[in-house]
């Protein structure tokens, strides 16, 4: 029934592929059109705004720097009329007439005055007027004086008259030696010749050009009237500022669209006018700058409807081609679907569908093939997931390590067909791998693979690389006699191996090893198994690390409240050593520890408590004077020293003073700082009859407990201070009330 509702169904829906393929064909093809005419509009409209903006940028910068070279010619013919004036006395005829004469010559000075060095003019002069001395005032606050003074050249910002010309001040020093200045010269510049330059220009179909200062007022423009109406632009005051206050030296322009001069959309670009707070301003209608993206526009949309009109009749065509193939393909699978797994597709089109329809074919033939091997298949699987599940069952049921080691080597070799199991785990230090639980093999082959390092042999190289390694047959395979070291396995008469990596999230924990007597194949579905069992060990590896870590926390915790508990209940210094001393050695299972204090004039270090010594041997080390041997090495540089085996260790060799701690059998040797919060006070010993490697937890435990035991000699220290004071106080009381 319900193939045949699906064979209704696309008899009613006959040609639709052929429809759902034109329309999807003409939408792809016409979106893909549109998108590209508008890029091209997009891009053309970009190009033709970049070059009009890179011809308006070089007219708006030439416009500006002939404008900033003029002002700097100005400066420059002052700088020749200072010169010649510092050769005469200031004021007198000699320099009227030197200033008369460049006011002749160069009509855009119209007023010059000279001042002295107090900043009050001794010399006006004007082609316009006569100046007398009542005319004459002090300009010593004036800025145009302060700086020209001061060495630099002066340029105010542009003003404009009443008649609205604009015009600059320039001043500049008068100096009769490089350092030796005696007044100022100060001149007005008439700016008047912008409207000609500015008038001049011409560019594009209906650009044109002006000048305006900080506040947007119009300087100069080829329409004079407008200057004269004192008119004022409307662009963003802060956009001009922040143009006007660039570097001397900049060439810098800025174009955007904005609203022009006469409020019509323009393409305008800004170029700052060097120290004179002015900015020169080109515009072009945008109307007129992009005329020529009409005649783009019109083409691009006739190709438009070409690639629409001729892509239609393409895609009918090929929809015909894809349809016949496509039902053919249907039919069959109706026939399949009916349960005929014999049925084959004959489609020979020579393109995916072919390619489509033959896979169809192989599906098929899978399909048969699975129908007669599922309930194997569910049987292993149901297997597979079972083995798993004892597994992890056994993994949570305790957070012993090693019960849970052994338990999981039984649990795995009773669900899987291999004889031996090993697990090995990573030493504290990542370095090493040790044994830690196996099952399978005999005490004699585990002891002689207890160990192994990181990187060496199978299950070293496997915690190193974090991937598996399968041999199906040790006994020749080559990759195994170069990995293996001793070839143990091998010479044990073991064929199949597997090395496992033990992985957590954040790092590799060790390695789980099968092997068995018989050479075996191991299927993909089995490696999967194992890998999931190797990460639930991993997982129960982690847990079981962090109960312990938490329970060693939890214990050295408990022994730093002990020791300071016990430094807090006496302030009688023996008391609270020789206490310590013992609580310590109890906590990290050392057989011996001894407490040295500095003498007042740090010169010795003398015993003052003991554990674990005989008196012979505490006597013979009462006192170690400073700078010879360990003792006093760690208190003169506050830093611990610690040997994990001083019978074998030659820089012990080399500290040592006498060797009395080695020559009485001691091995693992800790000796540390202890400390106040401003110097150090003493040294603690540590001494063990084994060899000891201390975790850097423990030696972080140690160090605390040293420095409680430093806070305590200084408590005890102040106390018998007070103590010793208080009597002094006492006895002067005493001998003055006598």
């Amino acid at each position: 029934m319900k193939w045949d509702r699906v064979r209704e169904r696309f008899s009613r829906k006959s040609g639709g592929i052929r429809r759902r393929l034109l329309i999807w064909g003409l939408s792809l093809l016409g979106l893909a059109l549109i998108i590209n005419t508008l890029a091209s509009l997009v891009y053309t409209r970009k190009q033709i705004k970049r070059d009009v903006a890179e011809l308006q940028s070089e007219l708006a910068v030439r416009v500006a720097n002939e404008i900033g070279q003029f002002v700097r010619h100005k400066v420059d013919r002052l700088l020749d009329l200072a010169a010649s004036a510092a050769l005469h006395e200031l004021g007198d005829e000699e320099q009227r007439l030197h200033a008369l004469l460049l006011l002749k010559n160069d009509f855009s000075f119209t007023e010059l005055s000279v001042l002295d060095a107090a900043g009050m003019e001794v010399l006006k002069v004007s082609p316009w007027r006569v100046y007398l001395p009542p005319d004459f005032s002090d300009q010593g606050a004036e800025e145009k004086f302060r700086e020209a003074f001061g060495g630099g050249n002066y340029v105010s910002p542009v003003y404009t008259s009443d008649k609205a010309e604009p015009y600059v001040t320039l001043s500049v020093p008068i100096k009769v030696t490089p350092r030796q200045l005696i007044g100022v010269i100060s001149a007005e510049v008439n700016l008047k010749f912008l409207w000609q330059v500015i008038g001049d220009m011409d560019f594009g179909i209906a650009g044109y050009a002006y000048v305006v200062d900080s506040k947007g007022n119009l300087i100069a423009h080829k329409d004079p009237s407008l200057v004269l109406k004192g008119m004022a632009t409307s662009h963003n005051r802060k956009m001009l500022q922040s143009l006007l206050h660039l570097s001397e030296e900049s060439e810098f322009s800025h174009t955007h669209e904005a609203q022009g001069l006469m409020g019509k959309p323009v393409l305008m670009t800004l170029a700052p006018v060097s120290n004179l707070g002015l900015a020169v301003i080109v515009e072009e209608p945008v109307e007129t700058a992009l005329a020529g993206l009409k005649r783009v526009e019109r083409y691009l949309f006739l190709v438009l409807g070409l690639g629409l009109l001729v892509g239609a009749f393409i895609i009918v065509y090929v929809s015909n081609k894809i349809t016949k193939p496509i039902r053919e393909l249907h039919r069959s699978v109706e026939i399949i679907g009916r349960g005929d797994l014999d049925h084959r597709v004959e489609i020979n089109s020579g393109d995916e569908i072919e390619d489509l329809a033959q896979e169809f074919n192989e599906m098929a033939g899978e399909l048969k093939t699975s129908y007669s091997t599922l309930e194997q298949k569910v049987e292993q699987r149901t297997k597979e997931l079972s083995a798993l599940y004892d597994v992890t069952t056994t993994v949570n049921q305790s957070l012993d390590l090693d019960v849970v080691l052994r338990e999981v080597n039984h649990k795995v070799l009773e669900v899987t067909h291999f004889d031996a199991a090993r697990i090995y785990l990573l030493d504290p230090e990542g370095k090493k791998l040790r044994l830690r639980a196996y099952q399978g093999i005999s005490a004699e082959f585990a002891s002689q693979t207890a160990k192994d390092r990181v990187g060496v042999g199978v299950s070293g190289h496997v915690v190193a690389t974090g991937k598996p390694l399968i041999f199906e047959n040790i006994q020749t395979d080559p990759q195994y006699a170069e990995l293996a070291r001793g070839k143990l396995a091998q010479k044990e008469g073991f064929r199949s191996y597997i090395s496992i990596p033990l992985i957590t999230k954040t790092k590799p924990l060790g390695v789980m090893n099968l092997l068995s007597y018989r050479a075996y194949r191991l299927s993909p579905e089995e490696l999967r198994l194992f890998v999931s069992m190797a990460d639930e060990i991993g997982v129960a590896v982690e847990n079981a690390n962090l109960f312990q870590e938490t329970v060693m926390r939890a214990k050295e915790l408990s022994a730093l409240y002990d020791v300071t508990a016990t430094v807090s209940q006496s302030l009688d210094l023996d008391v609270i050593l020789r206490e310590v001393i013992r609580k310590v050695l109890e906590v990290i299972h050392f057989d011996a520890g001894r407490i040295y204090l500095l003498s007042q004039d740090g010169k010795e270090l003398r015993l003052q408590a003991y554990e674990g010594f005989s008196t012979e041997f505490a006597s013979r080390t009462a006192s170690n004077p400073i700078g010879a041997g360990i003792t006093a090495r760690v208190a003169a540089t506050g830093k611990p020293v610690i040997f994990e085996d001083i019978q074998s260790d030659p820089q012990h060799t080399e500290l040592t003073r006498t060797a009395r701690v080695k020559k009485a059998g001691y091995r693992a040797y800790v000796s540390l700082p202890l400390k106040t919060k401003t110097k150090t006070v003493g040294v603690i010993n540590f001494l063990s009859y084994r060899s000891q490697r201390l975790l850097p937890n423990e030696v972080a435990l140690l160090t605390s407990m040293a420095n409680q035991i430093g806070v305590a000699v200084e408590n005890a220290g102040l106390f018998e201070e007070v103590k010793r004071k208080s009597l002094e106080q006492g006895a002067l009381r005493e001998f003055l009330s006598n």
